[in-house]
């Protein structure tokens, strides 16, 4: 049941600085394309004092595609990520992760850093960005700092973020020769949210792995890697079919997902190392056919 807003000071600042300064209190909220914000504020599943609004914020509107990788805006929607054919080309992972979001009007109107910055388990962005070694940046207005997607999230909703600082975009590295990644997400609806998905990205040498990232939603209070297990899979071949089941086995044991109404906890581990094993061979066949381009 919705409700009628409970009152808070209203804030459209110019510059990454004035919208960093705003914060420092801690009591303000970044409105950017407002699908989360929104949605708690009418059920007053949460308080505010100030929202400040991104819309009229300079330079968080970019999408870069350059030699050392993809730079994401704060502002930059989903569908603008998903329509880049270079982002489907050389990440794909990422690309699939956002074209898995069931409703167009969401991608037009959510921000991929916005997803992001909710701190959701079940987010569809941050399997992929932990896989292929993602990194937010955060500034304070005067100085930037650049923290890796496994450092990112503290817990359920909870994020390194300060008051008094902002996340202006996320970097994804540029590709590797011989590079693949893969994305899948078993939901209980079509359009409904993740009982649990997974990312994987590799690079090859010949016919071994030679980077192996893994990671894994709606399986923790945050998303989590299985760096334990993509370290077993260095140095093998790809050829290797127990290597990559046990892998594979070795990422579900790694999860304590909890039984809820979309799904059991022992679904949940099987459903790991299914979807863990079927992401590597994809990406697998990915990489060994020149890879991203």
């Amino acid at each position: 049941m919705s409700r009628v807003l409970r009152s808070f000071e209203f804030f459209e600042p110019e510059t990454i600085a004035e919208a960093a300064a705003l914060s420092r209190d801690g009591g303000a909220r970044f409105l950017a394309g407002g699908m989360d914000l929104v949605l708690k504020l009418r059920m007053r599943q949460m308080d505010v004092s100030k929202v400040v609004s991104l819309q009229k914020t300079a330079d968080l509107d970019i999408l870069t595609i350059d030699d050392d990788g993809l730079t994401i805006g704060a502002m930059v929607s989903m569908w603008d990520v998903q329509m880049n054919d270079a982002v489907r080309k050389k990440w794909t992972a990422l690309h699939e992760g956002i074209a898995s979001v069931g409703s167009a009007q969401t991608k037009m109107m959510g921000t991929v850093v916005g997803n992001l910055c909710v701190g959701t388990p079940v987010s569809d962005f941050s399997p992929p960005l932990f896989a292929l070694n993602g990194t937010f940046l955060i500034s304070d207005g005067e100085t930037l700092r650049e923290v890796p997607a496994n450092e990112f999230y503290l817990g359920l909703g909870e994020t390194v973020v300060q008051p008094g600082e902002i996340v202006t975009a996320v970097r994804v590295p540029a590709p590797q020769p011989a590079s693949g990644s893969a994305f899948l997400k078993m939901t209980k609806a079509a359009d409904d949210i993740a009982k649990v998905n997974a990312a994987v990205g590799i690079v090859l040498d010949g016919d071994t792995f030679a980077s192996v990232g893994i990671s894994m939603g709606a399986v923790a209070v945050t998303t989590v890697g299985a760096p334990d297990a993509a370290k077993a899979l260095v140095g093998k071949s790809i050829h290797d079919t127990d290597a990559i089941l046990a892998t594979a086995k070795m990422a579900s044991l790694s999860v304590t997902p909890i039984t809820d109404v979309r799904s059991t906890d022992v679904y949940r581990k099987r459903m790991v190392e299914v979807m863990v094993r079927d992401t590597l061979h994809t990406a697998i066949e990915r990489a060994s056919n020149g890879g991203a381009k």
